[in-house]
């Protein structure tokens, strides 16, 4: 397991914010940490809870970023 994306600076808790301010609060907290592997080509996210997805959303584009060229993501729950 590649563990490449690495969180640059804290953040506020996400808990009480809505969906613009979460992409917000962590845009541009993520880089790829080193190069990405020769061999990979598909790129999955784990979350355990889903809410608005800001957080799935700003990893993925720092891995796209980097050249990742498939990225999916796995949840275990969503928060309605």
């Amino acid at each position: 397991v590649w563990e490449g994306l690495k969180r640059i600076r804290d953040t506020d808790s996400q808990t009480k914010k809505g969906r613009f301010a979460r992409w917000q609060n962590v845009e541009e907290v993520f880089v790829v940490n080193g190069s990405l592997p020769a061999h990979d080509e598909h790129a999955v996210l784990v979350d355990d809870v889903l809410t608005t997805g800001a957080t799935l959303e700003a990893c993925a584009h720092a891995l796209r970023q980097a050249g990742m060229p498939q990225i999916s993501a796995v949840t275990l729950a969503y928060a309605g």
